[in-house]
């Protein structure tokens, strides 16, 4: 139950990037959607208000056609520009794609979206027509140029940030390093185009208000907007440091896919906390070189350690020219060999004639007996004084038992091949 419990929270520790990255490319994606289809409006960088705008006439100026007016009783002047006479809309939102303007009976038309797109206070509000053309601060028309620039950098840094953040949301264990770089590109792409968006948003609603306040127009930064690209540049950065901590804590990930490391007790971790147990397939065997990450190195079953099995034959008695007598072993790969000499090579170890492995459940066993005499033997023997020398007719027997349990049939091996044996690796690679 632990256990479960245990790997329930790796899990969801696991899940938690995924989700941040995910939180992230939603908002940036309202941002970039927003205007679109004459909809979400109200996620916009700036506002400019102007229902109460009020420009006097162009020949409010001269003092000539005043007193005419007021002599004659007939308006010489003219009468001030408002919204209505130049049939502006009361409100007008910029966003990263587009404009739109909202109109006093609650419709709303937006310009078409374009990455392209730069927002012209001057020209949308048709401010040309009024007195006010020509008249305008060097803060204003400074402003307004650097809005300009600055604009397709907001709009691209939005644009890239929100790929990056979608590579990272769908992106796998096998792909951990790659992840961790375009989350932390996301991040700093994120973090460049909010600054950029709340100074330059800013800096232009100080100007407007600077240069039309006294006129009516009323223009204030769009704050939903705005944290809206902050709270995106956050989860970015949530996920990119939890990805950190992955990839710091696995430097297997650094390699590009997800490797299993074995702990003490013979289970395995994976690297972003999966299911323990089962066997390593990339476990390095005793006395094998460690394989260097590269292409064929991904491919199952390519440069892989195998091993072989080395059987052992029954043992065979045999008796040479001299009267002794040998226990040999047969092997049709490595040739006859003995109990105490080397074949094919190999210098033969006690184990690989004794051990007792896992998949054998009988062993052959070797008795040595003084051979037996037809006399009967002396109750009184008398000690020689020069004891004669053993004949080598008088060597000792040999007795072979050969005790063997029924085989235990494992992967492509034959039944008929005895299992009883040591195993030996050997590398074996079909790219040479």
């Amino acid at each position: 139950m632990a256990q479960k419990q245990s790997t329930l929270r790796r899990s969801l520790l696991n899940l938690l990037p995924a989700f941040f990255a995910f939180f992230s490319y939603v908002l940036i994606l309202l941002l970039l959607l927003a205007g679109l289809n004459n909809g979400l409006t109200h996620l916009c960088f700036l506002k400019t208000n102007t229902s109460k705008l009020s420009i006097p006439s162009k020949l409010s100026g001269s003092s000539f056609l005043k007193d005419l007016s007021t002599v004659s009783g007939t308006d010489f002047v003219g009468q001030n520009i408002t919204t209505t006479s130049l049939g502006l809309a009361d409100l007008y939102t910029t966003n990263l794609l587009s404009s739109c303007a909202q109109f006093a009976d609650g419709s709303v038309s937006c310009t078409r979206a374009s990455v392209s797109f730069s927002w012209d206070p001057i020209t949308a509000l048709q401010l040309d027509l009024t007195s006010l053309q020509g008249t305008y601060s060097d803060a204003l028309i400074k402003s307004i140029s650097s809005y300009s620039k600055v604009s397709h950098y907001i709009v691209g840094s939005f644009i890239s940030s929100a790929v990056l953040t979608g590579i990272t949301t769908l992106s796998t264990p096998w792909a951990a390093t790659f992840s961790v770089v375009a989350s932390g590109l996301a991040t700093i792409i994120l973090l460049s185009a909010s600054i950029a968006a709340a100074v330059v948003f800013r800096n232009l609603s100080n100007a407007l208000n600077a240069e039309f306040g006294a006129s009516g127009l009323s223009s204030t930064p769009g704050n939903t907007g705005i944290a809206l690209s902050f709270a995106a540049f956050a989860f970015s950065l949530l996920a990119a440091i939890i990805l950190a901590a992955h990839s710091r804590a696995n430097p297997a990930s650094r390699r590009g896919r997800s490797t299993s490391t074995r702990s003490k007790g013979g289970k395995e971790n994976s690297l972003l906390g999966g299911e323990e147990g089962g066997d390593d397939i990339y476990a390095k065997a005793d006395g094998a070189s460690t394989k260097k990450s590269g292409f064929m190195d991904r491919i199952p079953l390519v440069n892989r350690h195998k091993y072989i099995q080395v059987e052992r034959q029954p043992a065979i008695a045999t008796t040479d020219v001299e009267g002794q007598q040998t226990a040999v072993l047969s092997s049709a790969s490595s040739g006859t060999r003995t109990l105490n000499s080397p074949s094919s090579g190999r210098q033969t170890i006690d184990s690989d004639w004794t051990a007792r492995d896992e998949y054998s459940h009988g062993n052959a066993r070797m008795s040595v007996s003084e051979p037996e005499s037809d006399a009967e033997p002396d109750p009184d023997p008398e000690p020689a004084a020069h004891p004669p020398p053993k004949l080598k007719s008088e060597a000792p027997k040999i007795t072979i038992t050969s005790i063997d349990a029924p085989l235990l049939p494992l992967g492509g091996n034959s039944q008929t091949r005895d299992m009883n044996a040591a195993y030996e690796p050997f590398s074996n690679s079909i790219w040479k």
